[in-house]
């Protein structure tokens, strides 16, 4: 079994939460966005959020392993691999083959008795039994109704595009942490008057999809968790759990942690959640759009940013088909905007690229 993983300074690298996982196992040396931590701890700690057990199932193993997983989450003994190939097609056994070290790499399984025998690890177990049976959703009582919020405000991702706007350089106010979020995170320099820029990972960040973007910028907030109080892997199950809840559905705040409600402001500041308070100072929360697409790939298909394209004439005049202000603004970097309609931009591009 090779001891490292593929580790490439490229954004969509930087955003996989599989990957991040499975450097955690792997004991990735040299890695700053890795904790330095047991690997063993880290799992059950983050597996101690149910909402996190059904997160990594659901985001991190094929469906052939997820439904091995479902069939031992209730036996009281372990199962042998010949067990596992009774149930399974000759397609099904090849899958199985092929992807079922993932349970060791996130200690879903017992390591000490793997490969002969496959037995669920006991918190994962525990988590995932709470999770389907519903007890862990005693954050949805609450001593007030919440206030109304409309359904269009819950697929709002203002607050991203406004990040993004800034990110190229539009004049534009955003929370300070943001800020520094950006300036850790390699996506913005600054000069010597202090003036922050885009640089080459702000670009490649930006033409991301916007999942890609979402688990980039929560992925690197992990690396701040000591600051928030928390550990990365209690981070990690926190936001697991802030992105299970229900669209549409309040949750109140009430028995939060200052640790939690740290990280809730933190991520609700980029629209991660929209936080309201009733007339009697009740605060609750709504996970929106962003929040749920960590989760499920699905929900932003309806959402995702247009197509268009770019005409470059032989004398370096520039037209850009596209809707999108913030592709506008990008372009804008580099070009010397002429007009800009609703559905094309005409530019020239700028002299410093020519010798």
């Amino acid at each position: 079994m090779a001891s490292t993983i593929d580790g490439a300074n490229v954004i969509s690298n930087e955003a996989d939460i599989l990957l991040y996982l499975r450097r955690i196992h792997f004991r990735e040396p040299a890695a700053p966005d890795i904790p330095a931590v047991d690997p063993e701890e880290f799992f059950k700690t983050v597996y101690r959020s149910p909402a996190a057990c059904v997160s990594i199932l659901q985001l991190c193993i094929p469906a052939v392993v997820r439904r091995v997983v479902m069939q031992m989450l209730y036996l009281e003994s372990p199962l042998s691999p010949e067990d596992v190939h009774t149930t399974l097609t000759a397609q099904g056994i090849a899958e199985w083959e092929a992807n079922h070290v993932l349970l060791l790499e996130l200690h879903i399984v017992d390591e000490i008795l793997w490969p002969d025998n496959i037995v669920l690890e006991e918190t994962f177990k525990s988590g995932l039994q709470a999770a389907l049976a519903g007890t862990c959703k005693a954050d949805r009582v609450a001593s007030a109704e919440p206030p109304p919020l409309e359904e269009g405000v819950l697929h709002d991702t203002s607050e991203w595009e406004t990040m993004l706007h800034f990110i190229v350089g539009a004049d534009v106010e955003i929370d300070r942490d943001i800020i520094r979020n950006l300036k850790l995170d390699n996506l913005m320099d600054e000069d010597a008057s202090g003036e922050l820029g885009i640089n080459t990972r702000g670009f490649q960040f930006v033409l991301q999809d916007r999942r890609t973007q979402l688990w980039f910028y929560l992925i690197k907030l992990l690396e701040s968790a000591p600051k928030y109080g928390f550990s990365a892997a209690e981070m990690l199950g926190w936001l697991f759990h802030l992105s299970q809840g229900t669209l549409g559905h309040a949750y109140p705040q009430s028995g939060f942690t200052g640790s939690q409600k740290k990280v809730l402001k933190a991520v609700a500041t980029v629209g991660f959640v929209k936080r309201v308070k009733t007339a009697e100072g009740v605060r609750f929360y709504f996970p929106t759009i962003l929040a749920k697409a960590l989760v499920d790939p699905t929900v932003l298909e309806t959402t995702q940013q247009e197509k268009g394209f770019i005409v470059i004439e032989s004398n370096f005049r520039l037209y850009a088909y596209t809707t999108s202000e913030l592709k506008f603004q990008l372009l804008c970097l580099f070009c010397d905007m002429v007009h800009a309609y609703v559905h094309m931009g005409f530019s020239w591009l700028h002299d410093a690229f020519f010798p």
